[in-house]
């Protein structure tokens, strides 16, 4: 079947759109269809390319090819580089054409060619999903990325364009030959070269030599150093993306032997170290260029061995024969060396001839050039198509014998070199060339002479099109970012207007512009179209390739100033100007023996200043890219005593008087002891003197704490300490004799408690160190541990029982949570199970028994706020994969640290492991099974932190677990199209058994199908479930399409007064419920009040006090709207007729309410007030807005349990027994003011036909309603109500009841509680406002219906709850029965009523049925 492709409106883009939204939990997510996409599928055997990324080709990767379609088992195939030119290739594989790809990138160890699936043990990174762009080959993965970073495609060539024509390859070898010891230059010259950058590559052999280069010009170059003796072969290679590279011919180089001998030019500084050698004979001879007028300081050097120089007294050669005689000093004598002026710039040969002890040098003239050089300039150099450009030849030390017959021949040449058109030789050193063509040209200039050899010179010309140019500018104050700014011809200017049509222009900027107080300095010109002459420059040539702007680039600049005010040494920078983005080096000079203590910047950005000390490397601070002033200030301190050669002796404990068996000091001069009895002496020792350092006092010196003393060197006396702790004895000072000077100090950071860590509760463990004092008075110890159950247990270092400890025994600690460590004489440690990570043990509260409070907590925290695990779909084919993609949202880990995300299936089965640097990372995942499958992803690091209040301790990082997803794997997915004027809109996938269009919708008419292709065997025929449908009507009906014939409709149309329906398609059952709009109301308008009444004992009147007055407080509030609330003062008095003027005590016999232990009648005073229609409950109130805990008669023995509902025609009561407060309550009646009732409160009953129902609830121990009678209860409302009602106490949060798939909380009536009262909740449009004119009981009253009118409510259904099917929803239901209820009356009115907060009990007698 061939689909229809139509275009679709704008208002079917709104639905679309609208069906989009999220809404609650119900939700229709959009999957883009690829539906006959033209050009998107892989065709079998064709060829597609890979372009690797940088990141991609590390560690010698390997890269696949994955294709798959859906329901389709996947192929891959490894994809190879054949050609080395950087693209990987592959065939697709058989089974095609495929929709859909990924890129893989492989283990270098994949040892399989292709394969089916997922190649999950190969894989090291992939691509997202992907499919192929139409008429493209060739993706290339993005730079910087590893897993799902993006990327392009394109179209390759494998077949390209050659990179230029051809390359040829020459040197300075003299008819291929050069001398050993001298450089070789290779130049190369490519014809016919593309557009911009190309890359020369030289090789000697197949081995490179120097680096390749990448440049624009035709020409490259390069030296060849070192070569010895032998025949060479060289190429050179031109490369560049997307084009086929081009070598040149190899040619062939001989280089030659020397005889040892070589010729030095000593440039006139009379010492070898001045002196460079020329080059080396071979076969006696050396050729030179020389030049004219030049002096040469010659002498000649066997092997180099300045020991072995050739010299000559004569000083000079001989006119006539032009040779002279050296000989062999032994030494150098720079007063002999041979001085050479040639007369003529040229070829010169040198032949030497040694002999016993001399030779003879001699040189002659080979060739004379016409002069020494040429250059040839053209004006101008860029022209206007059909203009003209003039040549001249600039010669430089003409020779004079040519000058009466010099020529000059200019020639337009090919890049190449090649004659084009007629050469003009001239006697002049200029010519003209006009009417030029577009394009580049080139032109050489060769003078010559008889009798001389010829030189020559080439210049290029551009011959341009004129274009418009713009000049503009731009600043940056970062040196990354720029800011266009508006054109100003005062600034920036192209042949001194703003813009010009040129086609080679002078720009002009100027150095420095400033905007306020900032200065900005010219950085270099850009343009997208076009090239400079050179683009560094301020005024320089712009040639333009088309209409162009050309930007001058300002950096602002900046000023850096260091500075060490205190002395002890310096600091300083290169400059102190400096432009955004320069690299700014801090230079740290300390003074001998001082170092840096600090080095404080402050930044023009925030003007804070802090210390950047630890960046400091090597005496350097470096700020990598300016983008501010900055100022460095240092400070310098004195280097730190080295008192590590220092000992201190001793009979402390752990202490030894051999000397170098001593305890050693710190390198900052350190010791610390712990003394358990006092009176324990010292001295010092050092090991490197081997001298010990003693008091020149009395023996036994008593030192005091902090007081500073100085030793004396040798034996001395002894110091000593009478006390008992933990002691710092700290070196402050050595004179120049090593003789140290030092101080005692007192350590109260240190306890003499010691945390130990064991392996078993009973077993002896292993000593993890002392508790340090914190801030909080408490002792510390920071300890990190491995996963498991840990035992710990506290031993005091200065007892001398060594069986004494502190400790708990208690198993499973929570962290957080003290535990008393008793002292004890026995092993009973106390048990921690924790994760791997960093803990603080705390120890406090110690008593003068050692005894003290033990806790831990984790020091560890998480590696993110959260981690977020989103699927790519949330209902999906069997079979088919989902991507599950990991996010983590906010990290606390520093950049470059490695994450492994570990994935999960609801039953705890790891899916797959990822490691790497990046932030997201993706599993796919499938499942063969219909039905739901939870997922979730845990996402750990190796990684550490440093916490500023515990520097030593690397702190840990706990993992982070993302919440539960599910995805729904279904036989079949259902797609939706709205349809609209007779016509289907496009497909959208269907991804909940519910969605709902755009709120305020109040119709729309869909189209269902099985497949997102739409043909006979994909449409859906529903059947519509007019029970569950709620404000709705659903109609059925067909269209025609081209293709298909009777395609089923259904319309969804909202009853008046609603709108916005969600539409659940379930087992190929459509219904719709929407929202019902009850109207405008009023009920929350204070302006419409009820009076209710409330009474206080006249013997105890201050249990509730209103804020003025007599009389009582309360607090009331509506059950649904917790907003609607407020307190009021119960201050009216009321007589017997409702009013004011007369007694208001009334008379109650207690004995004859609920039972609360009071039994003689009791007199109240009755005050009312008046209160919104929409208060539901109250509490009373002691004073202000302190709530009263009242023993009601709903929950026994629980006070403040449950509120009391207000009921208009009752009297509450309040009052209290010992120190319990009661809630009661008495009909409204005026006999309660007239007479003292003697037995009971009674008043007069009627009987009033009614209904009862035994509902055959159970209760649990709390007195609650369990789940048992809603789940029977919940069937039925399955089979014919959307939104049953439920019995029973449910907290607040609840969203699910023992499964039922109904259950919503806004229409459970059920007993709650908002953590301050309990109620019944009351909620608005359940119940319809109406009852059943055609199904009545057997009083012949109407059912209740719905709020829709749509039918009965079953729970008020009696023919329904009769049927013994139902029995277990109703035991019981009677029909008729005579109900009294009491009659009272006050103010004229007689009310009927029953209250069972406040009335008694009624015993219906009734015949079971």
């Amino acid at each position: 079947m061939k689909e229809k492709i139509k275009r679709i409106s704008s208002s079917t883009w709104a639905l679309i759109l609208a069906l989009m939204m999220v809404v609650s939990s119900f939700s229709v997510l959009a999957a883009t269809t690829n539906v006959n996409k033209t050009g998107a599928s892989l065709n079998s055997g064709e060829t597609i390319y890979l372009k690797p990324s940088e990141n991609w080709l590390q560690k010698d990767a390997k890269f696949g090819l994955y294709v798959w379609n859906d329901g389709q088992t996947a192929q891959w195939v490894v994809m190879n580089d054949d050609d080395n030119d950087g693209y990987y290739s592959a065939s697709v594989p058989s089974g095609g054409p495929y929709a859909n790809v990924i890129f893989l990138r492989l283990n270098a160890n994949t040892s399989e060619p292709s394969g089916t699936g997922w190649p999950s043990s190969y894989i090291w990174n992939q691509t997202a999903d992907l499919i192929r762009e139409d008429g493209k080959n060739c993706y290339a993965v993005t730079e910087g990325t590893w897993d799902k970073g993006g990327g392009t495609w394109s179209t390759y060539s494998a077949s390209k364009d050659p990179v230029a024509t051809s390359v040829s390859l020459t040197s300075n070898a003299t008819d291929g030959k050069i001398a050993q010891g001298k450089d070789l230059i290779l130049s190369a010259t490519a014809t016919g070269k593309v557009s911009g950058d190309v890359t020369y590559i030289f090789y000697k052999g197949n081995t490179q030599v120097g680096d390749a280069q990448t440049a624009s010009e035709s020409t490259a170059t390069t030296t060849v150093s070192g070569l010895s003796a032998g025949d060479y072969t060289f190429t050179v290679k031109v490369t560049k993306d997307g084009y086929t590279e081009v070598a040149s011919d190899p040619i062939n180089v001989t280089v030659t032997g020397g005889d040892g001998y070589f010729l030095y030019n000593d440039n006139g500084g009379k010492s070898f170290k001045t002196s460079t050698s020329l080059g080396e004979f071979s076969s006696n001879v050396l050729s030179l260029d020389l030049d004219a007028g030049k002096t040469y300081y010659l002498y000649v050097v066997k092997n180099n061995d300045v020991k072995n120089s050739y010299f000559s007294s004569e000083k000079a050669f001989d006119d006539s024969n032009k040779s002279v005689t050296l000989y062999d000093y032994g030494t150098n004598n720079f007063s002999d060396e041979i001085v050479f002026t040639p007369e003529t710039s040229g070829k010169y040969k040198f032949t030497w001839t040694p002999g016993n002890g001399q030779g003879t040098l001699k040189y002659e003239l080979e060739s004379t050039p016409v002069a020494k050089s040429v250059n040839l300039t053209a004006n101008p150099e860029n022209v206007v198509v059909g203009g003209s450009t003039t040549l001249t030849a600039n010669v430089t030390e003409l020779n004079s014998g040519a000058a009466s017959n010099v020529k000059y021949t200019f020639t337009e040449v090919k890049e190449d070199g090649t004659t084009v058109g007629t050469p003009q030789e001239l006697s002049t050193d200029t010519a003209t060339f006009t009417d030029l063509t577009n394009g580049k040209h080139y032109y050489k200039v060769t003078v010559s002479a008889d009798g001389y050899t010829s030189v020559t010179a080439t210049v290029e010309v551009n011959v341009n099109q004129p274009y418009n140019v713009t000049a503009k500018y731009k600043i940056t104050e970062n040196g990354v970012t720029y800011e266009d700014k508006d054109s100003n011809k005062d600034i920036v200017s192209v042949n001194g207007e703003v813009t010009s049509n040129t086609s080679s222009g002078t720009v002009v900027a100027k150095n420095t512009i400033t905007n306020g107080s900032s200065t900005y300095v010219f950085a270099g010109w850009e343009s997208k179209n076009g090239s400079f002459t050179d683009a560094s420059k301020a005024s320089t040539t712009f040639s333009p390739s088309a209409d162009a702007d050309v930007y001058a680039k300002y950096k602002k600049q900046y000023t850096v100033s260091a500075s060490a005010p205190g002395g002890n040494g310096t600091i300083n920078v290169e400059k102190d100007k400096y432009l955004a983005g320069d690299k700014v080096t801090i230079n740290i000079n300390p003074n001998p023996g001082y170092q840096l203590k600090s080095l404080k910047r402050t930044t023009g950005i925030s003007g804070e200043t802090t210390d950047v000390k630890a960046g400091v490397s090597n005496n350097k601070y470096v700020v990598d890219n300016i983008s501010s002033d900055e100022t460095f200030v240092a400070e310098f301190e004195g280097n730190p005593l080295d008192c590590s050669m220092y000992q201190l002796l001793g009979d402390f404990d752990g202490g030894s008087w051999a000397g170098g068996s001593g305890l050693a000091f710190t390198s900052d001069g350190k010791a610390v002891i712990t003394l358990t009895s006092s009176r324990k002496q010292f001295k010092f020792y050092n090991t490197v003197a081997k001298t010990q350092y003693g008091s020149k006092n009395t023996s036994n010196e008593v030192v005091t704490m902090g007081t500073e003393y100085t030793t004396t060197k040798g034996d001395g006396s002894t110091y000593r300490i009478d006390d008992t702790g933990t002691f710092i004895i700290e070196i402050v000072n050595i004179d120049s004799n090593g003789v140290p000077k030092f101080k005692v100090t007192k350590d109260d950071t240190i306890s003499n408690y010691q945390l130990y860590i064991s392996e078993g509760r009973n077993k002896e463990g292993t000593l993890l160190g002392n508790f340090t004092k914190a801030k909080d008075g408490t002792y510390q110890r920071i300890i990190t541990v491995k996963e498991g159950t840990h035992y710990f247990y506290i031993k005091d270092s200065t007892s001398t029982d060594s069986t004494l400890q502190y400790s708990d025994g208690m198993e499973n600690c929570e962290l957080g949570k003290p535990y008393l460590m008793n002292r004890r004489y026995d092993i009973m440690n106390i048990q921690y199970k924790l994760s791997a990570g960093s803990y603080k043990v705390t120890y406090g509260d110690i008593d003068t028994n050692g005894q003290g409070k033990f806790k831990i907590d984790s020091l560890s925290k998480p590696l993110a706020e959260s981690v977020t695990l989103s699927p790519s779909t949330t209902a999906v084919k069997i079979g088919n994969k989902v991507t599950l993609t990991a996010k983590i949202n906010n990290k606390h880990v520093e950049d470059g640290e490695y994450y492994t995300y570990t994935f999960y299936d609801g039953k705890g089965n790891k899916l797959e492991e990822k490691t790497t640097t990046e932030l997201t990372a993706s599993c796919e995942t499938t499942s063969i099974t219909e039905g739901v499958v939870s997922y979730k992803v845990v996402v750990s690091t190796d990684a550490t932190y440093i916490d500023p209040e515990y520097p030593t301790v690397n702190l840990t990082y706990t993992d982070v677990s993302s919440k539960t997803i599910q995805v729904d794997y279904r036989e079949k997915i259902l797609y939706i199209a709205k349809v609209e004027d007779g016509k289907l809109g496009k497909l959208y996938q269907l991804t909940k058994d519910s969605f709902k269009p755009a709120d305020g919708v109040q119709s729309v008419t869909i189209a269902v199908f099985s497949d997102e292709t739409i043909s006979d065997d994909t449409v859906c025929n529903l059947t519509v479930s007019e029970s569950k449908n709620k404000y709705t009507t659903i109609t059925s009906s067909t269209i025609d399409t081209d293709d298909v014939a009777g395609i089923p409709t259904y319309t969804i149309n909202c009853n008046e007064g609603a709108s916005s329906p969600t539409i659940y398609i379930v087992d190929d059952n459509i219904y719709a419920v929407a929202t019902f709009d009850m109207g405008a109301s009023n009920t929350f308008k204070n302006e419409n009040t009820v009076d209710y009444y409330f009474a206080e004992p006249t013997d105890d009147p201050d249990i509730s006090n209103p804020t003025t007055g007599n009389g009582l407080r309360i607090y009331y509030w509506n059950n649904s709207v917790a907003t609607q609330c407020g307190y009021a003062d119960v201050t009216t008095k009321v007589d017997k007729d409702g009013k004011d003027s007369g007694s208001n005590t009334i008379t109650v016999n207690m004995k004859d309410l609920y039972s609360s232990g009071v039994t003689d009648s009791k007199t109240f005073n009755v005050y009312k007030v008046s209160l919104p229609v929409w208060a539901t409950s109250f509490k009373f109130v002691s004073s202000g807005t302190t709530e009263i805990d009242t023993l009601s008669t709903f929950v026994p023995n629980k006070a403040g349990d449950a509120s009391i509902g207000l009921n208009p025609n009752r009297i509450y009561l309040l009052y209290k027994k010992g120190s319990s407060c009661y809630s009661r309550g008495v009909v409204l009646d005026s006999s309660f003011w007239t007479k003292t009732p003697s037995e009971n409160n009674d008043v007069p009953t009627k009987n009033f036909k009614a209904n009862a129902v035994n509902y055959n609830t159970q209760y649990d121990a709390g007195g609650n309603v369990t789940n048992t009678f809603n789940t029977y209860l919940n069937a039925l409302y399955d089979t014919a109500y959307a939104n049953p009602l439920f019995f029973g106490y449910v907290k607040p949060t609840t969203t699910e009841v023992a499964g039922n798939q109904n259950f919503r909380i806004q229409d459970n009536l059920a007993m709650r509680h908002d953590d301050n009262h309990a109620y019944y909740a009351s909620v608005q449009g359940l119940a319809g406002n109406t009852l059943s004119s055609t199904s009545k009981n057997e009083n012949g009253c109407g059912y209740l219906l719905t709020a829709d009118g749509s039918g009965n409510m079953p729970l008020f259904d009696y023919d329904k709850l009769k049927l013994k099917s139902n029995s277990n929803i109703a035991s019981n239901v009677y029909e008729g029965l005579n109900f009294p209820f009491n009659e009272s009356t006050f103010n004229g009115i007689t009310t009927y009523s029953y209250d069972s907060f406040t009335d008694k009990n009624r015993v219906l007698m009734a015949i079971s049925r």
